[in-house]
């Protein structure tokens, strides 16, 4: 859009989306949440994880095309 002088007063873009963008969004989401727990954990001197915890790190690996106990 223009005003009166042809200044461009408005400039609207699409964005350009990467495939992938939706599943890093989402591993990076899972992996806050992570440290988030881990730190909680660490602030009130729980010994061990949760099955929560450990469910979600799960969910975590097998986003990121990772299974569960894989070292690669």
């Amino acid at each position: 859009m223009k005003d009166e002088a042809g200044r461009l007063v408005e400039l609207a873009l699409e964005p350009v989306g990467d495939p992938d963008e939706p599943r890093d969004t989402a591993a990076w989401a899972c992996m806050a949440l992570l440290g988030t727990l881990v730190a909680i954990r660490d602030l009130t001197g729980a010994t061990e994880a949760s099955p929560q915890i450990n469910a979600v790190g799960d969910a975590h690996l097998r986003l990121t095309g990772r299974l569960p106990g894989d070292t690669a």
